[in-house]
């Protein structure tokens, strides 16, 4: 690449929201995004079906919808079975964005962008993100980075896994600690590299709007207006930390084009829906007697209510204080390992236990453990699940008639007429792996409703959520924001989706868009003088990368390796 060839900077903000950082901005209290925003363009950005970071992210770097990618969730369920098993980003055959730019001879460095591991070889750097089963491993590429990074941050930590913090002064301080040590990686790495193309993510913004949310908002079901009055403004302490994290990664950038985005937005959770219960009720699914919980079930689902259950915020912070969880769950994980404990979690706490419960002979569709976001029911079907029940010809009929009665779903406690958007996966996704999606795809008021597959409840909606990890939510519209050369100044546009951004930056560079992506170039993001002097071009193929042999597919994760990414993800929250 020449001198003049243009530069661009993106900076993922993990589930930012202009709900929150718009008035932010124009109160002055996030200076740096406010900056972006007024020197270019801004506007919403609408997330993948469902809003879930992997999905979202994938199809950020490819421009193409799930159903050309087979990803719908962080796990994905079995093709002829009832469990569930890891999406596995790595055996992906679409090209990513940086493998254009690097086609086309631009240098790359990609940090924390969820779904690349493991890290491979591109021209510049990659340090991969959520999905890497852990820190003890090599997740960079060159692989002598790994080393390089630890001494220049102090011991580079991938994410903050809040499943193991009682004491929220705790979680804040090691938030703000990872923050600042992606800032200093990414400085130190704009000095290192002469890349032309930088992208990093800033996860914490997802993480502590899981948790945090209730804090700040006085009309959520489980606001403790005690714990407000220390953390009220835990969020907006923390936006303004990054926003000064976001200023000083630009200036390191210096002479280019910043482009902000966020894989979804955020909002409150305030309903819990049960759905195979409401399944059970509907006449669709069919128990084998009572669901009678084991002994390890029981005690988990014990602990589980100890520590995160509803009640106890007080008992969790002073005790979290004391450093009793602390000890505890240390003690825990050093006896049984980390990937001991959650595939024990994964295995009591979820559909896994209670397959063999369920008699599938009588059961027309079902929920299995997807993650909260996704709102999901499967069809039982002859020929595709090996207990199948439903005759191929019915398919449609009964498909239908869940969903009609999806559509008049009420809160049985409260009166309330809830609010459902359903989908069919062939009426929202197109491509080669719309069959791997589940039957049936809904979200309910607005994402606020998350979902829930257990049983044994005495009603179908729980006021809040059961895990006071989590009592913020994914929503379908992110933030994006672009200024620098080629942009508008000052404007606000419509209708972007996440699908758009790779075609748009590979325009940015001059290359031609691949017809068989799914997004388009933001023209309406673009300054007239610059279209007229780079008017949109497209071109044919390159769109898939060679399909890998089916055993190097299967050995992208080991089993150790399946255990780390999953034991991440259910610290985290995702997974129960």
């Amino acid at each position: 690449m020449t001198k003049e060839a243009p530069r661009v900077l993106v900076i993922g903000l993990d589930g930012a929201t202009f709900d929150l950082i718009g008035p932010w901005m124009r109160e002055g209290l996030l200076p740096n995004l406010a900056r972006l925003v007024k020197s270019g363009v801004s506007g919403e950005l609408e997330s993948t079906v469902p809003p879930i970071t992997l999905p979202a992210w994938i199809s950020f770097a490819t421009g193409k919808n799930p159903g050309k990618l087979g990803v719908y969730d962080l796990v994905k369920k079995e093709s002829r079975g009832y469990s569930v098993r890891l999406s596995n980003p790595g055996s992906l055959k679409e090209r990513p964005l940086w493998n254009y730019l690097n086609n086309h001879g631009i240098r790359t460095g990609i940090i924390n962008v969820p779904g690349t591991f493991p890290p491979h070889k591109i021209d510049g750097f990659m340090i991969t993100g959520i999905f890497t089963p852990s820190e003890r491993g090599n997740f960079c590429y060159p692989s002598w980075l790994r080393a390089e990074l630890d001494r220049r941050v102090h011991r580079y930590e991938l994410d903050v896994d809040h499943w193991r913090y009682f004491d929220e002064d705790r979680f804040l301080l090691d938030l703000h600690r990872v923050t600042q040590k992606r800032e200093r990686a990414v400085e130190y790495l704009m000095g290192a590299f002469d890349a032309q193309f930088f992208m990093v993510v800033f996860t914490s913004p997802d993480r502590i709007q899981h948790v945090m949310w209730r804090h700040m908002d006085p009309t959520h079901p489980q606001h403790d207006p005690i714990a407000a009055r220390r953390y009220s403004n835990a969020i907006r302490d923390y936006w303004q930390s990054l926003d000064r994290a976001v200023g000083r990664v630009v200036r390191a950038f210096g002479e280019g084009t910043v482009i902000v985005v966020s894989d979804h937005g955020f909002g409150p959770r305030r309903k819990t829906f049960y759905v195979n219960e409401w399944l059970r009720q509907q006449g669709f699914l069919r128990l084998r007697g009572r669901v009678r919980r084991g002994l390890l079930s029981r005690l988990g689902w014990a602990v589980e209510r100890l520590f995160f259950g509803n009640g106890g915020q007080l008992r969790n912070y002073y005790l979290g204080k004391m450093g009793v969880y602390h000890f505890l769950t240390g003690l825990i994980f050093r006896i049984l390992g980390r990937e001991g404990v959650y595939s024990l979690v994964f295995k009591y706490v979820s559909l896994e236990e209670i397959i063999h419960k369920i008699d599938w002979a009588q059961t027309k569709a079902f929920s299995c453990a997807h993650t909260a976001h996704l709102g999901h029911i499967y069809i039982n079907l002859k020929g595709r699940e090996p207990k199948g029940s439903v005759d191929p010809r019915d398919y449609e009929k009964l498909r239908d008639e869940i969903i009609e009665r999806l559509s008049r779903l009420e809160d049985p406690v409260t009166g309330e007429r809830l609010t459902t958007e359903i989908h069919r996966p062939e009426e929202i996704y197109t491509g080669p792996y719309v069959d791997q999606a589940p039957d049936i795809i809904f979200t309910i008021n607005n994402s606020e409703c998350e979902v829930d597959i257990s049983f044994g409840h005495a009603s179908l909606f729980l006021q809040g959520s059961f895990d006071l990890r989590h009592t913020g939510t994914h929503k379908k519209n992110g933030v994006f924001i672009a200024s620098g050369p080629g942009i508008r100044r000052g404007a606000e546009i419509r209708g972007a989706k996440i699908t758009d951004l790779a075609p748009t930056i590979l325009h940015l560079y001059g290359i031609p868009v691949p017809r068989d992506m799914d997004g388009k170039v933001l023209v309406e993001a673009l300054s007239s003088s610059h279209l007229r002097l780079h008017p949109v071009r497209y071109m044919e193929g390159e769109g898939q990368m060679p399909r890998l042999p089916l055993g190097d597919r299967r050995k992208v994760y080991s089993d150790q390796q399946e255990e780390g990414i999953r034991s991440r993800l259910q610290g985290l929250g995702y997974l129960p």
